[in-house]
This record gives C-alpha cells, structure tokens and sequence, in this order.
C-alpha cells in the first residue's frame, strides 16, 4: 500500500441510477504530474462502482478549472456554469410531514409521469434543455394555487448511505408573475425542509444558477459554500436509466 494521492466520495441516491461525485480532494503533497494521475485513477473506479451497482448517471460539480477540463476528458459533460452552492442544517425545530398550503409532492416515476413534459416546457422557457424523466428522483414537491394551476416545482434526492438530502431541478411556472414565483418557491423550499426532516436528514444541499434563486435559499437559512461552480453529467449506461423514448438523460 502506498500514501494516498487524492480521494472523493461517491453519494448514491436511492434513485435508481443517478449518483454524484462529490469531495474530491488530493495531497499537497502531490506534484501536478502525480495530481492528474490519481485524478483520473479515481474518476475511472468511481465510474466502474456506478456501473457495477447498475448507476447509469454520475453527476459532478466543481469550481476548478483543472479539475473541470480533467472531468470532461474523462467522459463527463458540462450541463451548467457560474452555479452557487449552498448548504443549511435541518434543525431540529422542523416540522417533519407539514408541507405547508398548496403543496403537495408528485411522483413522475409513477402515477404522474404523464407532467413530465409540462416541466420540460417550463425549462426550456427559461433557457435550460431540461432533465430526462429516469433521472428524476421520484420524490417531487409541486406549489399550486388555490385553482390547481401549478405555479414551481422542485425535486429532492435522498442519499442512500448518509443523512442528505438535495433538492434540484427547481423551476417556476414561466406564466407566473414575479411575485407568484417568489412565493412558490419559498413555499417549495420550506416544505423540502420539513420533509428532509421527515426522513431523519441532518442537512441539505442544493445548487442555483440565479441570484434571486440564491437569495430565496439565503432567506431559507442556507449559506453558500461555493461560486462559479460547473456542473457535469456522465452517463455510464444508458440501459440503466432509460432510453431516449424518455428525451435522453440530460442535464
């Protein structure tokens, strides 16, 4: 056995077939000969460990721009730029199962697949490609109004291994007005706490690539840990996550 020249951590969502590289670090010790070697040591095993527990989706995020060109040599799309991080504790003064007025949580990967191409309209109205149907998780958290008019929608992924909870893929009805999509979404945040709560989470991660996004999660009581992050996605398996009959995994 050797000295240990870099590491990371593999979250494995109880999705089936997505997972995220995450905390990927190296010795100051290494020279940048060495750094590359192990860099991409460690992306190849992590990818062969997806494949073996039959996770087709690695997604990935860094603000380093060595570590992103490394990334995308190794297989791995970028899907966004410029993202902030931001993270915040569950307290223990959350009311886990109490979602709140006008929210109620959606499964696509169930009775409600048929509202997946709703949401891929509101994304590719705000600019964004969209996410493929086999990489939502099927926990999902949809604000509507008093009519039943869906006004924002976000998604939260449990870790299988730790207790962590993310939400992503966050987006607002693009008919909304500014201030029904601020209320929407704090709505949407608040109800993902109380139900990270729920399932014994201990934190909560999450990403955003809009400055009133950001400031919404601030207000939330998460606090930014990183900037100018990109995102990548590698899909290691197609077969494992769905075919392009679902749009393809995208990111």
């Amino acid at each position: 056995a050797g000295d240990p020249m870099a590491m990371a951590f593999l979250h494995m969502a109880k999705t089936p077939g997505v997972a995220l590289l995450s905390w990927v670090t190296t010795t100051p010790a290494n020279n940048s000969k060495g750094t590359y070697m192990a860099l991409t040591m460690l992306i190849q095993a992590v990818r062969e460990v997806a494949l073996t527990l039959n996770y087709g989706v690695l997604l990935a995020a860094t603000n380093d721009h060595a570590l992103r060109k490394l990334f995308i040599r190794s297989g791995f799309i970028p899907s966004d730029g410029a993202m902030t991080h931001l993270w915040s504790d569950i307290a223990a003064m959350e009311r886990p199962h109490v979602l709140g007025p006008g929210i109620r949580t959606i499964d696509l990967q169930g009775k409600e697949a048929d509202m997946h191409p709703l949401f891929m309209g509101w994304w590719k109205s705000h600019g964004w490609p969209g996410v493929s149907l086999a990489m939502l998780p099927p926990t999902g958290l949809l604000a509507e109004r008093n009519d039943g008019q869906a006004e924002a929608v976000a998604w939260i992924y449990f870790d299988n291994s730790s207790p962590l909870a993310m939400i992503e893929w966050a987006c607002s009805n693009p008919a909304n007005t500014p201030k029904q999509s601020y209320a929407a979404v704090c709505r949407l945040v608040q109800a993902a706490r109380s139900l990270a709560a729920a399932e014994g989470c201990k934190a909560i991660l999450t990403s955003a690539q809009q400055p009133a996004l950001v400031r919404i999660f601030e207000r939330h009581h998460f606090t930014v840990t990183e900037s100018d992050v990109s995102h990548l996605v590698m899909v290691t398996g197609l077969d494992k996550v769905g075919s392009n009959k679902a749009g393809g995994p995208t990111a």
